[in-house]
């Protein structure tokens, strides 16, 4: 089956894939993620390295050419600028999905549990199941 590229210089090219496309297939939680929660639910995938491990949350949200940032430490989420580093080559390596690169950013929301953040984040309008389901995800520590 043939797959549906979305963005055609996303990824940098590594020794094992030299392919750049962002496929549709790429979206929401990896499949890995999905192993040790025992479940393909959006929700249960959140609740387990989110909420029970901690993790840090950022998206690529294809829509809007947007990277999204939860930092879950201080419980906040941002809209991460461009890195002043980029080359304008790749579309994965313009933000920098970490804790330090929220430094001097306003949040655009702040919450108090990861339950709140489930439930009560937007963004124009799209929650956050919407949202994972139709970005590239990443977690940090």
């Amino acid at each position: 089956m043939e797959k549906t590229v979305l963005i055609k210089n996303f990824w940098p090219k590594t020794e094992w894939d030299d392919s750049t496309e962002l496929t549709e297939d790429q979206l929401g939680w990896e499949k890995g993620m999905t192993v040790a929660p025992g479940s393909n639910d959006p929700k249960d995938i959140f609740d387990y390295w989110i909420k029970y491990w901690g993790f840090d949350l950022g998206l690529y949200y294809v829509e809007d050419d947007v990277f999204l940032f939860f930092e879950m430490d201080y419980k906040e989420a941002f809209i991460l600028p461009p890195d002043s580093k980029w080359d304008g080559k790749y579309i994965f390596e313009r933000s920098e999905l970490h804790e330090q690169s929220t430094i001097d950013l306003e949040p655009i929301f702040k919450f108090t549990d990861t339950d709140m953040l489930w439930n009560e984040f937007r963004y124009k309008g799209k929650n956050l199941k919407y949202l994972i389901e139709h970005s590239v995800v990443t977690t940090s520590h």
